[in-house]
Order: C-alpha cells, then structure tokens, then sequence
C-alpha cells in the first residue's frame, strides 16, 4: 500500500474508480462467510471521461452522492490509484536485508523515473529469486507514484466524505481476492494463476504462484481500444459501439461483424498475455500456466475469452469473484461480480489469502508493511 493502516475488525469500503465508472462495495461477515453489506455505482458524465485520471470534482460528487444513498456502515475506505497515476517496473537486486532492499528499490524508482526520491513514492511486491548469470537476484515488482498523486488522491477522498485508511494498487486488491494460497501444489510446485483484469482504457495481468505475485504488468488495450476498432470497421461512432457491446443484438449477423471488428484488437491482447505467461514461464523456470482467469469491465464483452483462449493458447475463464459471497442483501451483483474485483479485494484488505510483503518510502523514510 502507498499508506496507512487500521484497527476495526469491521469491513472498509472498496473504493474502485475507473475511467467510465466509480464503484463502492463493502464487505461484512456473515453467518456462513462473507456478504455484501452495500454496493453503489455511478458513472461519471461523459463529457469528464478525458484521456487520463478522471477530474477529482467529478469523482467527489459522485462518491458523495452514491455514500449519501447505499446503506454504507462508516466512513472508512481502502482506494486504488487510478492505473494512470501509478508507473510499473520490473527491477533485479542482490539479496540484502529488507531495510537496505526497500531504500535501493525506492532509489532504483526515482532514477529510472527521473523524479526525486523525497517527490516519489513507493511500494514492491518481492517476486522472488531469478539467477542472472552466475548471480541469485531478487526480481521485484516496484510500482511507484508521486506524492502530489498519492495526496490529491487521498483529498479527493476526504472531500467526498470518506476516510481513507489504505491507499493500494490493483493488482494488491486482485491478487487477494483471486490469488490461490499455498494449498494448491502440483508435482512442479506451486500452480500458477493467470488473472486478467479488462478494463476501459487498459488491461492488466497478473500471475500468483504460491502465496506470491510473481508477476505484473499493464497493458494499453482495453474495451476503449474495442470500441476504436469496431467504430472504424463498422462506420460507428465509438459511444454507438460502446452502447451496442453493452447490449448484444439479438441479430447473430450483427454480433459476428461486432466481433470480427474487435478481433484485431484481442489478438494483439492475447499476444501480450502470451508474452507475459512466456516471461514468468522463463524467469521462474516453473510449469506454463494452463489457464487464465477474466475480470474486470470489458470482461463480459461478447466472444472475448473465446478470442483470447484461441490466440493466447490458454483456458479462459470468466470468473465471478461472489461466486462464494452471500449477495443476498444486494443481488443487482448476481453474474456481474467480474466487474468488482478490484472493489471487493480492496474491502477484502484484511483477509489477505496472500502474503504481498511491500515497502512504502516518501521522503526518506522507510518501512515494511504487509498488504
């Protein structure tokens, strides 16, 4: 996490904001496990959808209008920067102690970044051991931002009426909600998971193995670049697209040509995770993982995963992550868990099934924290 923790032993609330959408969902313990105590969505006008993270206005009010309305218990929330405001590097140290690894990382951020290291901060998930070489190195994924993001982000929080007691990424979120623990064991080792998170302007993929994030990355195609390609092969505008993947025709002639247009475009996506699957497959010296989970957005978009099962040579599964949550307090959610990942792994904070050791350091000052 980019900062703070918390006490209660209640849920926070998920604060998930995307660049078409906001969502808030908490969780609460239940009888027989986990339940949806409260869910609330609100899309942001169209005319604020600008390249980039959404306008901190537009975000407020609707935060303030969906708490003021949704049954929500308390204040307190856990949000995921914007995928915008966080820059992702994959870096090799030599083993050192942790204090020494979380200021070299950090470091290691802001030259490759080009930002001083007191405007800059940090965090790493500690992939595990690679040999490079005749060397045994660390393989570490830093994700950093500045301290501007992080602290307009939080006040962007606060105006709306919320609490912020964690500020994370999403894949922490992603990987505790999806992530297998160190249960799931073959004859090779740990199984690895392929979790691949579709949302507007990007995508993301993620593979756990064991109780690690052994691999991350953002990818630019997303339901945006769907929707550019299907606007262009069919002579629609990209709102008319974006409406007609909402609702798939009943018209079978209609859905084809929609995913034909869109084809280019996850294949590139496919090729993209293949790479990714081939990179962990080759650091690691694990077994290929076989297949691949589906969240996010975009996920549901008609013929998808089929596409990307073809094209990536992975099973592709759509996943709904309240497929063992009680939702009986807000059913609106049946079937349409994939799109609330991030929401419920970010109100999910405490009931980590991975231990995601990261460090956090601003401005000189370093510490360890578990996600």
């Amino acid at each position: 996490m980019f900062g703070g923790q918390f006490g209660s032993s209640a849920y926070p609330i998920g604060v998930d904001i995307g660049a078409r959408s906001v969502k808030l969902l908490q969780l609460e313990h239940a009888a027989h496990g986990l339940r949806v105590a409260a869910a609330a969505i609100r899309s942001l006008p169209a005319t604020r959808r600008v390249k980039g993270p959404s306008e901190p206005e537009a975000v407020a009010t609707a935060l303030g209008e969906m708490l003021g309305e949704s049954g929500f218990r308390g204040h307190r929330c856990v949000s995921a920067l914007p995928a915008g405001l966080v820059t992702f590097k994959n870096v090799r140290l030599p083993k050192m102690p942790p204090d020494e690894l979380a200021a070299a990382v950090h470091w290691e951020a802001a030259e490759r970044m080009g930002v001083p290291g007191e405007a800059l901060m940090t965090q790493f998930f500690d992939a595990g051991e690679v040999r490079q070489g005749e060397e045994i190195r660390e393989e570490l994924i830093v994700m950093a931002a500045t301290v501007e993001a992080v602290e307009s982000h939080t006040q962007m929080l606060t105006d709306a009426g919320l609490s912020p007691v964690a500020i994370e990424v999403a894949p922490s979120a992603l990987g505790r909600l999806l992530g297998e623990d160190d249960s799931r064991h073959d004859e090779d080792g740990p199984v690895a998971r392929v979790i691949v998170d579709i949302g507007y302007r990007g995508s993301q993929v993620l593979i756990t193995s064991g109780n690690r994030v052994r691999f991350c990355k953002r990818i630019d195609q997303g339901g945006e670049a769907f929707d550019r390609a299907a606007g262009a092969a069919l002579n629609m505008t990209v709102q008319e697209v974006a409406e007609a993947r909402a609702r798939p025709s009943d018209n079978d002639e209609i859905n084809r040509a929609m995913l034909e247009a869109v084809r280019p475009v996850a294949s590139d996506l496919a090729q993209e995770i293949g790479l990714c699957v081939r990179y962990y497959s080759v650091t690691f010296r694990g077994k290929r993982p076989e297949s691949a989970l589906l969240v996010g957005g975009e996920a549901g978009c008609e013929g998808l995963a089929e596409l990307l099962a073809d094209q990536a040579g992975l099973a592709v599964m759509t996943r709904d992550p309240f497929a063992e949550i009680d939702l009986q307090r807000v059913p609106t959610l049946e079937g349409a868990g994939g799109a609330w990942a991030v929401a419920a792994g970010l109100s999910l904070r405490r009931e980590s099934r991975l231990h995601l050791p990261v460090s956090v350091t601003r401005k000189g000052s370093t510490r360890e924290v578990a996600a």
